[in-house]
């Protein structure tokens, strides 16, 4: 299996984009170099509903770690689309910088 991305999402591959969502952390840990974006908080139930999973983005900060925090963030990064579901997300924001929180 293989991704499908559209023609207005392949346009943004390798451009820099700031993503506003909730973290998901991947690890146990306060400080997080690596995490999910999502569009909906932690706390509420990604399987619940019946749209389910969300969508999120693997998000990989350049240099910081980010304390982790249920109110929203806002990262700067490179955007980059991912084929290889070895290798992470569909979607994943590389070289990533806190803007906002």
């Amino acid at each position: 299996m293989k991704p499908e991305f559209s023609d207005k999402l392949m346009a943004l591959d390798g451009k820099d984009v700031k993503l506003s969502g909730y973290m998901i952390p991947i690890t146990s840990s306060r400080k997080h170099e690596k995490f999910l974006l999502s569009v909906l908080p932690v706390l509420q139930c990604m399987y619940c509903g019946q749209n389910g999973i969300p969508p999120m983005i693997e998000i990989f900060m350049e240099s910081e770690s980010v304390q982790f925090t249920e109110t929203p963030i806002t990262v700067k990064g490179r955007l980059r689309l991912n084929e290889d579901y070895s290798k992470g997300a569909e979607i994943q924001l590389h070289a990533a910088e806190l803007i906002g929180q």
